[in-house]
């Protein structure tokens, strides 16, 4: 079997109590709604096991990849796999109550939730989630070893990471550049590094954030300042006045650590380099048993 279940191009569907395995690619893929219309797609995928997967194709064939708008992920237990557990993109989608587990082992630069390279791909929530051992064990041929729970990558915007528990990881969660995330009271145990923010924007990613680069093509074919998009997302109407380059507005707040060597870091980055920022972090405490 290539894809165990494909719904893609789906509507008011459900997908509810599968177990998933021995797949050679994806276990579930999904999309549904109209990014330019914002309409939804009303697709639920709840208390699904979905394991052992990308037997063939090892690479960016995730448990479950989603897309569209307005859809729903819940409950499902995704584990043991060489990449992503859940890749993807849309808007106003949630996913809540996952279990995602023993990731990205054979890989770099991924993550177990991995979504990227975007600013209108947002409205999205990842709620009461659970990541554990997202660690890269293969010997690397390229690069170094870098695999995280969540990854936001090359600016993602516009995203709410709330009340998620990571134990075990390389990162937990980066935040690549992005702007106006919400990182709140989630809690970390034995991760090297619990929060990589970064401002590639403001260096080698600075083409896809100036006028005519990538996001403004982006933002142009939903017509971002006409309605729906200009009232479903008003701070997007003068984006490119705002500093586009710069990480701003992101918060990073009431988050827990637990910090298992001297070498272990909560976030990479001062204080005083968030705020130049025009981002904050606070209430961000070590909390071990």
């Amino acid at each position: 079997v290539r894809d165990a279940i494909d719904a893609y191009g789906s509507t008011s569907l459900k997908l509810l109590n599968n177990h998933i395995s021995g797949c050679g690619c994806s276990g579930i893929r999904i999309q549904g709604g109209n990014q330019k219309t914002l309409s939804v797609g009303n697709i639920l995928v709840d208390n699904n096991e979905i394991f052992s997967y990308a037997r063939i194709t090892r690479t960016y064939n995730p448990g479950i990849y989603w897309g569209g708008v307005g859809n729903t992920v819940t409950n499902n237990f995704i584990h043991d796999a060489p990449h992503n557990g859940i890749l993807g993109s849309g808007n106003n989608c949630l996913f809540q109550g996952n279990y995602l587990k023993n990731l990205c082992y054979e890989v770099t630069d991924s993550g177990a939730f991995y979504t990227g390279r975007s600013w209108i791909d947002r409205g999205n929530m990842l709620k009461n989630n659970k990541f554990e051992n997202i660690l890269n064990t293969e010997p690397t041929v390229l690069g170094w070893k870098q695999v995280q729970g969540v990854y936001l990558d090359d600016q993602m915007s516009g995203w709410t990471v709330e009340d998620n528990t990571f134990i075990n990881c390389q990162t937990g969660i980066v935040l690549g550049g992005g702007r106006r995330n919400k990182i709140l009271n989630n809690h970390f145990a034995n991760c090297t590094l619990s929060i990589h923010f970064d401002d590639r924007g403001l260096t080698w990613q600075k083409e896809s954030c100036s006028s005519g680069g990538l996001f403004e093509q982006q933002l142009n074919s939903v017509n971002y300042k006409q309605p729906p998009w200009s009232i479903a997302y008003p701070e997007l109407v003068n984006i490119m006045e705002e500093h586009p380059c710069v990480p701003v507005y992101n918060n990073i707040q009431d988050n827990t650590y637990c910090l298992h060597s001297q070498s272990d870091k909560f976030i990479d980055v001062t204080p005083q380099q968030i705020q130049s920022w025009l981002s904050t972090e606070s209430g961000n405490n070590a909390s071990c048993p």
